[in-house]
């Protein structure tokens, strides 16, 4: 076939092309189908926006190995309260899981993050979380057990910041001497006094759910003594991130923390909040030290 047979069959191609062109901008044209695009359109960029925001606000992170049943043999052992929003990808990052074994708490209570081991409760924040630890773990400890948040940045740390700082300078000959230290340097706010229980406000009584004015009694349910027995000051450095020797844990019975934990759990005197708030400020003395540090 020759040049001129094929002219009449391309321009029949291109006139049937430009007639769809020509369609397609008379669809355009009608009101119904430029709405139905802006909204495709919208959805798509609010899908794009959406998945921008998930990405920035909840991060995933990279899931530890299942921790041992039996940790005796380990060294050293971070036990970390995460938070969905906290990420802990900087224990892998600064080689921390080759180190430490890693008991790394989802600390959700509507959507625990799978990967993770579950606290008994999730009343009471990090608490909870360590609580956790001890009962479950109380037969096969390691010899070190460092408690600390999930995420690296750390307003408790007061000099270094950054818990990937402040974990290599921790000294285990500190550690085998005072059997419990708190991670901070500073020891204000916290010390010398933080709470006196038998001596409180009325604004504090005041309150429903402030465990001030409740602190004394509060004490006594923990500790499973008299209110004559609950100190007059407790003072201890700020902040609940500490490490504790294997000894200093088991001076105190498996049922002492199973208790501690039923309070924690079951407690009407005081929300999540309070229940943590009442751990930090004793985290000291549940471990063995006075009162008054």
């Amino acid at each position: 076939m020759s040049d001129k047979d094929l002219l009449p069959y391309l321009m029949l191609s291109v006139s049937s092309s430009q007639q769809g062109m020509v369609r397609a901008a008379s669809l355009l044209r009608l009101p119904h189908v430029r709405v139905t695009i802006s909204l495709v359109v919208a959805v798509l960029l609010l899908i794009l926006l959406l998945l921008r925001h998930y990405r920035e606000e909840v991060h995933i992170s990279i899931l530890p190995p299942r921790p041992p049943q039996d940790a005796s043999h380990l060294t050293q052992a971070l036990v970390i309260a995460k938070t969905i929003e906290e990420d802990t990808d900087w224990l892998f990052h600064g080689g921390f899981n080759e180190s430490y074994g890693l008991f790394i708490y989802t600390m959700s209570k509507n959507d625990p993050e799978l990967g993770y081991l579950r606290p008994h409760t999730t009343k009471g924040r990090e608490a909870a979380a360590f609580l956790s630890y001890v009962i479950d773990y109380y037969d096969v400890l390691p010899r070190y057990s460092i408690f600390i948040h999930g995420g690296d940045p750390q307003r408790h740390n007061d000099v270094l910041y950054l818990n990937s700082r402040v974990l290599p300078n921790l000294r285990h000959a500190a550690i085998d001497a005072a059997g419990y230290i708190n991670l901070r340097c500073d020891t204000n706010p916290g010390c010398p006094v933080a709470v006196t229980p038998h001596d409180f406000t009325k604004e504090d009584a005041a309150k429903k759910l402030d465990p001030r004015a409740k602190f004394a009694p509060i004490y006594a349910e923990l500790f499973n003594v008299p209110m004559s027995e609950v100190p007059r000051q407790i003072g201890g450095v700020c902040c609940a991130q500490f490490a504790v020797h294997r000894d200093r844990i088991r001076q105190r019975p498996k049922s002492d923390y199973v208790r501690m934990m039923h309070w924690m759990a079951t407690t009407k005197e005081t929300d999540t909040f309070g229940v943590g708030w009442v751990m930090e400020k004793l985290w000291h003395v549940v471990f063995g030290m006075e009162s008054v540090q």
